[in-house]
């Protein structure tokens, strides 16, 4: 159970940091969206924050499945319920 939750938070963590950067980014590589045409938003909007979101997601995982290879550790944390 420990594992989840420290999974939980390192992610929840890594997107309220990471997510704000990508805003910043966006508008620097100039990857917004304006809101001509079809759109519904008024105003730019920047579209990287998606990445910031994978990476808050992908980075723990990335880093349960080198530390736990098979989901051997995360059997383990499971016994204890």
């Amino acid at each position: 159970m420990y594992a989840y939750v420290t999974y939980f938070v390192v992610s929840l963590v890594m997107a309220l940091l990471l997510v704000p950067v990508m805003r910043k980014v966006s508008f620097r590589l100039g990857a917004v969206d304006t809101g001509t045409g079809r759109r519904v938003h008024d105003g730019v909007i920047p579209r990287l924050g998606g990445v910031g979101i994978y990476l808050a997601v992908a980075v723990p995982t990335a880093f349960l499945l080198w530390r736990f290879p098979g989901g051997g550790g995360l059997r383990h944390e499971l016994a204890f319920i």
